[in-house]
């Protein structure tokens, strides 16, 4: 039970606070009310004191002169011993000045307060003083006695206090502290995915909601929004994706229309070898030379897988298709990029070199993401030096720290200074008859691949287009 208590009271914090201030604020008006009490009863203990000298000196002193000038020592006996009847008088000494002395009570006490009374016979013009009278009162007494009120009074307030802590722990737990904990676990279970119902405090039929009802209102209602704001942005998002794969598919497409002039000529010439091998074939078979016709068949059929490879490669980059992660080797990556293009710069007379290259470097993407980037820089750099002498466009790759570098770099024009800053923003474009869109989706297609796409200028003239992806091992 107490290892209960003590866990209940460890785990809620905002009672503990409540509490603890309750209990804090009630001791200090406790102990001001008791102060304030302690006062008034010391005070009315001094007062009680100052009233036995007030009695002495008004009714005993007169009528114990009269004794002590009549020669009753009975009296006056009785008298002195009176005095010490009075509230907190603890010693009464009565010195006369013939020497007899009447002393009566203790005076062991520290803490006292006295008083001294002369006597004196008043009889007309005759005044004789007939000794004095000694008043110790007990102050030790007066402070035992407040103590044990403040002790008494500190003792039914800490019992109180531990009844207004339990009541206030029940009521807590009762009213908030069940109804919180509630709240928590539903915010840690509740997921998006599949959402979930709305939060409901466990109240009773009859019983009267509060704030926390308005709370969970509130809660429920900012959860539902948060659910239809997430169910949009899914939506938005599906169909971003939807454009960004159809407008990659418009880029690839567009850019093999261009290249379909280029690849009709590469297509032509395997098809070109392939008839004038089977006419030379065709004689063979007529001379009976079997031999010299397998190994015409054989070019031929060589011939025709090399056509073949053309076509499906160029299939391969232009169909729609699902966007799949692979391990992709970064040597295999650049050399399938420039085989795409080799046809076009052929035509053109441009030379495509890789220079540099690394081994055994992987990257995780889409291969054809991939592919789409890279033949989209070297189809710029064709482009850009199509009509100059001496064209270049070399590649290299470097490797470093789990990064890949691939640069792109030509002996062009280079990019104007107007263009750099934003050549891969949307619809700009260095061509006259250029729409802008290739650069783009090529750097949002890096950036997906938790990569980098930047460009810069050479100083010996020309541009570098740089791709940076993350390695793996």
């Amino acid at each position: 039970m107490f290892m209960f208590r003590f866990q209940w009271w460890q785990q809620h914090v905002l009672a503990r606070k409540m509490i603890v201030a309750a209990v804090l604020f009630s001791s200090c008006v406790t102990l001001a009310m008791t102060l304030f009490q302690l006062g008034l009863q010391y005070r009315h203990h001094i007062e009680t004191i100052e009233s036995s000298s007030t009695i002495v000196r008004g009714s005993i002193q007169k009528s114990l002169v009269q004794s002590i000038w009549d020669f009753d020592d009975a009296t006056t006996r009785l008298q002195v011993e009176g005095v010490l009847q009075l509230p907190y008088v603890r010693k009464v000494r009565l010195s006369l000045s013939d020497g007899r002395l009447f002393e009566y009570g203790s005076d062991s006490t520290i803490q006292r307060r006295s008083e001294r009374i002369p006597l004196v016979f008043d009889q007309g013009n005759d005044r004789r003083y007939l000794g004095e009278l000694f008043i110790a009162a007990d102050l030790e007494s007066v402070y035992w006695d407040l103590s044990n009120y403040a002790m008494t009074v500190l003792f039914s307030n800490f019992l109180k206090t531990l009844l207004v802590v339990g009541f206030l722990s029940y009521v807590f737990e009762r009213n908030v502290g069940r109804h919180l904990n509630r709240l928590i676990e539903h915010t840690k279970t509740r997921k998006l995915a599949g959402y979930g119902r709305p939060l409901h405090l466990e109240r009773l039929a009859n019983e009267q909601i509060d704030e926390l009802d308005v709370l969970v209102d509130s809660y429920n209602e900012m959860q539902q929004r948060i659910e239809d704001e997430h169910d949009q942005t899914l939506a938005a998002l599906e169909t971003r994706q939807e454009l960004q794969q159809q407008l990659e598919q418009l880029d690839r497409q567009v850019m093999m229309g261009e290249m379909a002039t280029s690849l009709a000529h590469e297509l032509n010439q395997p098809l070109a070898t392939i008839t004038g091998y089977a006419d030379i074939g065709q004689r063979f078979n007529r001379q009976g030379e079997q031999q010299k016709l397998a190994e015409i068949l054989d070019k031929i059929a060589s011939e025709g897988l090399r056509a073949s490879e053309i076509i499906v490669r160029t299939r391969e980059f232009i169909k729609s298709r699902t966007h799949t992660l692979e391990r992709i080797e970064v040597s295999k990556l650049v050399a399938q990029s420039v085989e795409l293009v080799s046809h076009v710069a052929l035509q053109q007379q441009i030379d495509i070199q890789i220079v540099k290259m690394v081994d055994n470097c992987w990257v995780n993407g889409d291969i054809v993401q991939l592919q789409q980037v890279l033949t989209n820089l070297l189809r710029n750099a064709i482009d850009e030096l199509k009509d100059l002498d001496s064209a270049e466009i070399w590649i290299k790759v470097r490797s470093e720290d789990e990064k890949v570098w691939i640069d792109v770099h030509d002996n062009g024009p280079g990019i104007a200074d107007n263009i750099i800053g934003k050549i891969f923003d949307p619809f700009v474009s260095t061509k006259k008859d250029g729409m802008g869109v290739g650069l783009a989706i090529s750097y949002n297609l890096i950036e997906a691949h938790g990569g980098a796409l930047s460009a810069s200028n050479r100083k010996a003239g020309g541009a570098t287009f740089t791709v940076l992806l993350p390695t793996i091992k």
